[in-house]
């Protein structure tokens, strides 16, 4: 998330993590609705690329909870 730019962060966590809609967003941070979804788009676009390019990490760091189960 720090590899965002600070609107992206902004938008991205008011939205995905704060659960806010785009209307409620737009009305808080006086942005369009088209602005809010190029960011929400931006910022999904390298969050994947970010967690493919660590997906061997994600899984060392998982795996003893996978073998819990």
């Amino acid at each position: 998330m720090d590899q965002l730019t600070n609107r992206q962060r902004e938008v991205y966590t008011l939205h995905k993590l704060e659960g806010l809609s785009y209307q409620e967003i737009s009305e808080k941070l006086n942005i369009s609705l088209s602005v809010i979804n190029h960011h929400i788009q931006k910022a999904n676009k390298h969050l994947k690329t970010v967690l493919k390019s660590r997906s061997f990490e994600l899984f060392v760091l998982l795996l003893p909870t996978i073998l819990k189960k």
